[in-house]
């Protein structure tokens, strides 16, 4: 059975992101706001919870490393999109052998999910 609480070090997280880089700065993104902002809308509201307790979505949605991962990418596509980057890609890795990568490639089809009435485990 999965553990369904979450801390910092259970689940490493990786996020990528893509967009053009700054002629001026010579960088994609500032790397201090990008983290401040993993950190405001996933570290911080995710640690030491109980997923299907303390976060609504996982009430009805069972909270695999598939559906974790897919509500990261639709919390995080805006505030990453203000940062002037693309969010690409979220990995979520449950073990040495195992991990789960959410492509963001569709993410107006995706962000759709966390309106509906039924929750949608899988949208292709």
């Amino acid at each position: 059975m999965r553990s369904s609480s979450w801390t910092r070090t259970q689940l490493p997280l990786e996020i990528t992101v893509k967009g053009e880089i700054a002629e001026r700065t010579g960088m994609l993104v500032d790397l201090g706001a990008l983290n401040k902002v993993i950190d405001d809308y996933v570290v911080e509201p995710f640690d030491h919870t109980f997923l299907n307790k303390d976060i609504a979505y996982f009430a009805e949605v069972v909270p695999t490393a598939e559906n974790i991962a897919l509500y990261i990418s639709n919390i995080l596509h805006q505030p990453i999109a203000e940062l002037g980057a693309t969010l690409y890609k979220v990995k979520l890795i449950e073990s040495p052998n195992n991990s789960c990568e959410i492509y963001c490639t569709n993410q107006k089809s995706n962000s759709s999910m966390m309106t509906q009435d039924e929750p949608v485990l899988v949208r292709l």
